[in-house]
């Protein structure tokens, strides 16, 4: 299955081309960027404790744990590839005002049923109504009964939580067949995406151990800040510009690199202790700042996944 490179993953900030349509990241391009970073944070950001953590709740090799955890990272936006997300009004336009992705209703592949536009689910909670099914087929552990016990259900959640706010457990018959309940996932050539470009941030990572352990409260806060962090650093727009793809890219694989693999952009001085002297860029948050949060920020522990940790709960009360 080729990889479609006209879903975007990115567009705010990266200017025009010179037919006055908006640029855009490729969503593959932005998977890999996040997965790459991830890789530069587990070697130079975690303290070996941190490691240790992760690994032994999963019950792998550090090695193996760092190509997980890159791979996990590079799936936190695969919520993207739904009919609300690259359809969106406010999505990426031509010079004549038209959505760049406009050509995709024409097309018989990424056809949708009544109501996909309307379907208010986040790209956040998107990504985590598909992985449960998407993790369970690669063997993660699963369970009928107490999904969220579970390791397939805890990632798919921790990476549905990457915008500030974990989403409720989604139960087998939801998880088997997603777009059932949220029309706005598609089926046709929007679920084959969805499977291409994870095969792919699999593939490029190496992430195919398949870990049999479960998601402690320490190995869950290690990795919720890896994701969220690897997200903020891999959306630097600057960043993003020096790396963007001709528009007649068409996504292929052998295009990643010479070596086959992808290239993480620098970390800023700010993350390795010293005072970052550039300010942040327009539209972006520090990821230390809390995105997403609901009215009544006090309700929020009551959200909190199972496998949060207590301590965590009470930060803020």
């Amino acid at each position: 299955m080729f990889l479609d490179s006209r879903l975007w993953g990115k567009s705010t900030g990266l200017g025009e081309d010179p037919s006055g349509s908006n640029r855009t990241h490729p969503l593959i391009c932005h998977l890999l960027d996040t997965a790459a970073v991830a890789e530069v944070v587990w070697d130079e950001l975690l303290t070996a404790h941190q490691r240790s953590m992760v690994t032994k709740a999963l019950r792998v090799s550090e090695d193996q744990a760092r190509a997980l955890v890159a791979f996990w990272a590079g799936l936190h936006d695969i919520g993207k590839i739904s009919v609300p997300f690259q359809l969106h009004r406010n999505g990426p336009k031509t010079a004549d005002k038209r959505l760049l992705t406009e050509e995709l209703r024409s097309e018989p592949g990424y056809a949708f049923g009544a109501g996909a536009e309307q379907d208010q689910q986040s790209h956040e909670a998107a990504a985590h109504w598909w992985l449960v099914g998407y993790f369970e087929e690669m063997g993660y552990p699963s369970s009928k009964r107490r999904p969220q016990t579970r390791l397939s259900h805890a990632v798919a959640q921790l990476l549905g939580g990457h915008g500030g706010r974990f989403h409720p457990v989604v139960h087998g018959k939801d998880s088997r067949c997603p777009v059932a309940r949220h029309p706005g996932l598609g089926a046709g050539d929007w679920e084959r995406q969805r499977r291409a470009h994870a095969d792919e941030v699999r593939r490029v990572v190496g992430g195919t151990v398949v870990p049999q352990g479960r998601m402690t409260p320490g190995a869950a806060v290690v990795l919720t800040g890896l994701v969220i962090l690897s997200d903020w650093l891999a959306s630097t727009e600057g960043e993003i510009r020096t790396r963007l793809r001709e528009t007649t890219w068409a996504g292929a694989p052998t295009a990643w690199t010479p070596t086959g693999r992808w290239r993480a952009p620098p970390l800023p001085a700010c993350c390795g202790g010293r005072t970052c002297s550039e300010p942040a860029s327009r539209g972006r948050r520090s990821p230390f700042r809390t995105r997403g949060r609901p009215a009544s920020w006090r309700a929020w522990p009551a959200t909190c996944p199972t496998w949060w940790p207590s301590t965590a709960r009470g930060w803020w009360s």
